[in-house]
């Protein structure tokens, strides 16, 4: 009877810490580092994210340039220092002062579908000049925070060039994790994330 006992509740805490080990593997950093100017003569400033909620969804759509049309799988990877609704966090600005929301966009492999899952690698910034040729490559930073009664636009240019990478190191069925170096002229991005897959 103890012996039944005993591998009952061995068997029980095998499993919560396995459980607790999944949860330490995937559970990685989510810390950005932004860095701006308000113009081109103004000193940086730089803010950290610590991301209360993260998570990415993936949509086809498409995009066109110079007259051509293009059908892409998008991920977009959010981040925010505030707690919300996800369906809220997708759409909605900063509204409170130090409330900071990042979107991270990348685009799959040309054939890919909403239902394919971002793969692991490294996407490299795409530039104006690709046109509609964006694929595996990342698209916007967008970052928006709320500061001194308003909110400010602190995203990566779409028209400047765009230097640097994101890269998706690993993918499971629940999480994306990975790391961001993206800038242009008078911002930059950087740090880790770790991302709840939204299906």
């Amino acid at each position: 009877m103890k012996r039944n006992v005993l591998f009952a509740l061995l068997l029980i805490l095998s499993v919560v810490f396995a459980g607790a080990c999944k949860s330490w593997m995937t559970g990685g950093k989510n810390k950005l580092a932004l860095t701006y100017k308000i113009d081109r003569n103004a000193a940086p400033t730089t803010k950290e994210l610590e991301g209360k909620q993260s998570f990415m969804t993936g949509a086809e759509l498409t995009t066109t340039a110079n007259g051509q049309a293009a059908r892409i799988v998008m991920y977009s990877i959010y981040m925010t220092n505030y707690d919300g609704d996800v369906n809220d966090l997708q759409r909605e600005m900063p509204k409170t002062d130090g409330q900071i929301r990042v979107e991270i966009q990348v685009v799959g492999a040309e054939g890919s579908t909403a239902t394919t899952p971002l793969k692991p690698g490294t996407y490299n910034a795409s530039q104006f000049s690709d046109g509609i040729n964006k694929f595996g490559k990342a698209l916007d930073v967008r970052v928006n925070l709320f500061e001194n009664g308003k909110m400010m636009d602190q995203g990566i240019s779409t028209v400047n060039p765009r230097r640097g990478f994101v890269k998706i190191s690993s993918v499971d069925d629940e999480t994306v994790a990975g790391e961001i170096d993206m800038s242009d002229d008078f911002r930059s991005v950087k740090g880790e994330f770790n991302a709840k897959i939204v299906k």
